[in-house]
């Protein structure tokens, strides 16, 4: 009697992996090569953007450029919302937890093109 669950077992499982063979074949040996090589491409290509941090001397101390492009286009946008304050254009933009966020944004990857990005 053991030997018979055992058997139905094993033609259980058998049936189980050729149902997920079927379902998830492999893929041929020149395919696994073919994404290998670019895999090791794409990795190659991600890692070389990090041969040289953008960074600032200031004192003697580095600073990452991002920090400058935020801090100026914090000081910008400020700028820009005392003027439409003060010219009662405020309303215009539209909620200020979305524009001004936004707005920030826009400023500071400019400051980034402009004047880091070389």
């Amino acid at each position: 009697m053991y030997t018979t669950k055992t058997h139905m077992n094993d033609q259980r499982c058998e049936r189980i992996h050729e149902h997920r063979a079927l379902r998830h074949p492999e893929p041929p040996p020149r395919m696994r090569g073919r994404c290998a090589r670019a895999l090791s491409c794409l990795v190659a290509a991600a890692l070389a953007g990090c041969s040289a941090s953008p960074s600032i001397s200031v004192l003697g101390a580095f600073f990452p450029d991002w920090m400058f492009c935020v801090l100026g286009a914090l000081a910008t946008t400020l700028v820009v919302r005392a003027v439409l304050g003060r010219l009662k254009y405020e309303r215009a933009l539209g909620p200020p937890v979305i524009a001004y966020p936004a707005l920030l944004l826009l400023i500071s990857l400019l400051i980034w093109l402009l004047i880091f990005n070389s």
